[in-house]
């Protein structure tokens, strides 16, 4: 026979995280790497567990204190135990550091690029606009001077030959000029 518990507390019931007092026990470890970077983490201990044993092997063999094969052997390794806690801590640390700084370097990148590089680019952009606009304006007033000139030139012409020239003027033709 179940109870319920006194003063109607339902706390069993609740999953965790809904109770006040949960979070002053939730505890995290100190030794967590996001998954993502397990990899990394593991293959740099890989990496520093080598290097520290070819390091320690070097200083055993050069000491040239033990006599057999076997008495080398337990040497190197009671030499490396000691520092693998550290290999593991540092790798742990060398990670975690690389993530951070990863984020804050993509943080400073992106702000970087909002701040200057774009406004650095529209500004160029603009300042292209601009010089198009202007050679498209340039363009214009040649090919209506053109114009003019090819239709002065007819006009002559016409006025030599005595042909009367009624010819309307450039972009005037809805504009009309009555002799009086």
């Amino acid at each position: 026979m179940s109870e319920d518990p006194p003063n109607g507390s339902e706390t069993k019931d609740k999953p965790p995280g809904d109770n006040p007092n949960d979070d002053q026990d939730e505890r995290l470890s100190i030794l967590t790497v996001a998954r993502v970077w397990w990899p990394w983490c593991l293959g740099l201990i890989f990496v520093l567990t080598i290097v520290w044993t070819a390091l320690v092997s070097w200083t055993v063999i050069a000491s040239g204190k033990h006599t057999g094969l076997p008495q080398t052997i337990v040497a190197i390794i009671s030499g490396s135990a000691p520092g693998e806690f550290l290999i593991i801590i540092y790798s742990l640390m060398i990670v975690t550091a690389l993530d951070t700084g990863g984020g804050f370097i993509v943080i400073t990148k992106r702000y970087l690029e909002e701040k200057w590089l774009k406004p650095q680019q529209e500004r160029l952009r603009e300042q292209g606009r601009e010089q198009g606009r202007e050679q498209g304006r340039e363009q214009g007033r040649e090919q209506e001077r053109q114009f003019w000139i090819a239709r002065e030139l007819r006009r002559a012409e016409a006025e030599a030959k005595g042909i009367p020239f009624d010819e309307p003027f450039p972009g005037g033709e809805e504009i009309s000029v009555e002799d009086d």
